[in-house]
């Protein structure tokens, strides 16, 4: 009997089916990636499928790299992470008992159909052109989007992640919001709804427990390679990775946020604006030049894969991706799906607050 499937339709890009049979919180991972994408029945053929690690299956003349394993050219797995990664026909097959984040994966599907992640909040306005603001984790997102969505006559493409491709035209990507305390002022209602004062309490228990075990406690090696070994390292740090700082409250879909109504489909590229913090009081709107903003968004979004990376550079070596193609095709069409467009970075002043980012981005940028 073949197990049953949740999936996942990334547009008309991607299909990713997950495997019910995986434990209830690596299916809150991929479902906190990809909910919004959830379809009864995907495509055909998926791009990415995902299974228990112990239904994964070796075969004869390995290769052993480094303190892993593999297949050349077919796969490649973990034991101490419960990790595996299998090469299709069609893309990958992922087998973990302890999570992971499929982007990378995805990533490599999107550049045969020219199209590349972006780390970036996004919106599109009434005449249907999209405003791309990429930056680093924290610079205000998140925040800055929440306050133009309902303020003005836009609609949401993303706050962390947008698609975009070769010919400029940006496509959803409304994954569910992280919420963090500053998030307040802009999200009162939601901050009510989902009783975050009390569990705000709630998880900065739950983070110094985590820390002390990982970080401070004695053979702190040894507790990294037990949590590794059990398979919930990698769940471990999926919490950590959102509670950084202590400030993670809660993660709410977008469309329970604003309604479905204010989540756009598509929109097509009309300018990208940059958002940076500085240590300076003044904010400041100035032109960008398009390498050096297909040079920052190629670093960002690598930066948010960090703990990925070394997976691909596995794959690579079992000749199981075109490592060296894929940074090239990722770079090349991040180039051309922003060259007939207006960059700009705009410098924030690195204690300002979302109402006032909000009230300077609007005074500077044109929001129709």
């Amino acid at each position: 009997m073949s197990p049953t499937m949740r999936h996942y339709q990334i547009h008309d890009f991607l299909h990713i089916s997950v495997s019910t049979a995986l434990p209830g919180p690596l299916l809150d991972q991929f479902d906190f990636q990809f909910d919004y994408f959830e379809v009864e029945r995907g495509a055909e053929t998926p791009s990415i499928e995902v299974y228990p690690f112990d239904t994964f299956e070796t075969r004869p003349g390995e290769t052993v790299h480094y303190d892993t394993s593999g297949r050349y050219g077919t796969y490649w797995y973990d034991t101490d992470r419960k990790l595996a990664v299998v090469r299709t026909d069609d893309g990958f097959t992922v087998y973990t008992a302890s999570g992971v984040n499929l982007y990378p994966l995805l990533q490599s599907q999107l550049l045969h159909q020219e199209c590349v992640f972006v780390h970036a909040a996004g919106y599109v306005d009434s005449d249907g052109g999209a405003t791309l603001l990429p930056g680093a984790g924290g610079v205000g997102k998140t925040a800055l989007l929440g306050q133009l969505v309902t303020s003005h006559d836009v609609q949401v493409l993303g706050d962390d992640i947008v698609c975009l491709d070769v010919a400029g035209d940006c496509f959803s990507f409304p994954r569910s919001f992280v919420f963090k305390a500053y998030h307040r002022d802009v999200y009162p209602a939601v901050f009510e709804k989902y009783d975050m004062d009390t569990k705000r309490v709630r998880e900065r228990i739950a983070t110094v427990v985590l820390r002390s075990l990982i970080d401070n406690a004695p053979f702190v090696g040894l507790t990294k390679s037990l949590l590794h070994r059990f398979g919930y390292y990698e769940q471990t740090s999926f919490a950590l990775s959102k509670i950084r700082g202590g400030d993670y409250l809660a993660t709410v879909p977008a469309d329970e946020i604003y309604g479905p109504e204010s989540i756009a489909t598509s929109g097509t590229l009309d300018r990208v604006v940059f958002l940076r913090r500085v240590d300076d009081t003044e904010f400041k709107l100035a032109p960008l030049s398009h390498d050096e903003l297909r040079n920052r968004l190629f670093s960002i979004i690598l930066r948010e894969w960090q703990s990925e990376l070394p997976i691909l550079c596995e794959l690579g070596s079992l000749g199981m991706l075109e490592l060296s193609a894929y940074f090239d095709e990722l770079a090349t069409v991040m180039a051309r799906g922003i060259a007939d467009t207006p960059c700009h970075e705009f410098l924030v002043p690195e204690d300002a607050s979302p109402d006032t980012l909000h009230e300077q981005f609007v005074a500077a940028v044109n929001v129709r």
